[in-house]
């Protein structure tokens, strides 16, 4: 039997769409409606990257060097330097402030950065302490910020796989009157099968300090000395504005579903008082907390309280820098044991604190110090360095 075909003879001939007209009929498109906590991948919507806001509603500019979207308010001496996302990486190395001809600071010869955004400590030189090469021998063991001669992982095989390591980044400060790389061959010495000492652009003077990859049992293991040691040098970070405290896991351990369940749980408004609570601050520019939905496994921004960027690592961004060894220790197995409790809990108890400190006793020792952190937690920040 014969098919029915359609009548095409009163159908003119399509003509392809030229590219102007391409490019026209895109722009007339409506933006996306995304509100202000953004869950759609940054490029398929007008969202801004900074902040998530719609176009209507975000109050970030757009940095002149690099066109990266950037807040006021930052901590720099103005918003035309592109904030620590630009330090951070490589290839956005733009710091002119635009505040040259203002001020009467002085300003780095080789970057033009003024005095009232970076140190200029050189006087051989007059070259701030990230262009001066004459400084660079006095920095000790410190490596530059890509650096990636991470220690070894311990344990090196470990008992199963994917296993579920953590390493710490924490940001410490020395006092100007302390030349950094002395106070870093200080800890060096003492812990450089351990640590990796990197150089930190939002740090005043300053550095990282950077462990491997490890159980959790070693860092219970280690970082007591390795705090006994720090402040012994001279170093400090709760006291400073500028340090925190970032613990990276294996991102392989996780499924997707964990993911999202890890992200929520930290994000939530039924948790913020206890996170906030052991962070230690709220810090919207470095570390935002804004609720978050189950589907979220992957995000291009890092600026967020769970960074979601590493193809490797999931990274917990929300603690204020500490050198109290069992606060540090209790930001580590808080990690540690929200990553294993998101892994089993129903969708029910996401957003409990209570679930998830429920399950944290039930460990045992396993969280003695998160345990004994929130046993015994006054309003005071005695014993914090």
């Amino acid at each position: 039997m014969p098919q029915d075909t359609p009548n095409t003879t009163d159908v003119p001939p399509v003509r392809p769409l030229t590219l102007a007209e391409v490019e026209t009929l895109v722009a007339e498109e409506e933006t996306v409606e995304c509100g202000a906590n953004c869950e759609q991948p940054l490029d398929d919507c007008d969202c801004c990257a900074e902040c998530s806001q719609t176009a209507d509603d975000c109050d970030c500019t757009s940095c002149e060097q690099c066109g990266d979207r950037i807040r006021e308010g930052n901590g720099y001496c103005c918003q035309h330097y592109c904030s620590s996302r630009c330090a951070d990486r490589d290839d956005h190395r733009h710091y002119d402030c635009g505040c040259i001809g203002d001020c009467d600071t002085g300003s780095c010869e080789d970057c033009n950065r003024c005095s009232n955004c970076v140190s200029l400590s050189c006087q051989d030189c007059n070259r701030c302490e990230n262009c001066c090469d004459c400084e660079q021998e006095n920095d000790g063991p410190i490596e530059s910020y890509s650096s990636k001669n991470y220690p070894q992982a311990n344990p090196i095989n470990p008992p199963y796989t994917p296993f579920l390591y953590l390493g710490v980044e924490l940001e410490v400060e020395c006092s100007r009157d302390d030349v950094r790389g002395e106070v870093a061959q200080q800890i060096y010495d003492r812990h450089n099968d351990t640590l990796l000492l990197k150089e930190d652009g939002s740090l005043q003077n300053g550095f990282e300090l950077v462990t491997g990859k490890l159980s959790l049992e070693k860092h219970q293991a280690y970082w007591p000395q390795i705090a006994k040691d720090t402040i012994a040098a001279g170093a400090r970070s709760w006291k400073h504005k500028s340090t925190g405290l970032h613990v990276h896991l294996s991102r392989n351990w996780f499924s997707p579903l964990t993911i999202g369940k890890l992200t929520v749980f930290i994000n939530s408004p039924a948790t913020r008082s206890q996170i906030v609570k052991l962070a230690g601050r709220e810090c919207p520019s470095y570390a935002a907390l804004n609720a978050k939905k189950l589907t979220c496994h992957y995000s291009d921004c890092r600026y967020e309280a769970v960074n979601l960027s590493n193809p490797k690592t999931i990274e917990i961004r929300i603690f204020k820098g500490t050198l109290n060894a069992t606060h540090i220790l209790a930001n580590i197995e808080f990690c540690h044991a929200a990553a294993y409790w998101c892994a089993q809990v129903s969708m029910s108890d996401i957003e409990s604190w209570a679930s998830f400190f429920s399950y944290v006793k039930k460990q045992g020792k396993q969280y003695k110090h998160l345990m004994q952190f929130f046993g015994a937690q006054s309003t005071t920040t005695e014993g914090e360095n």
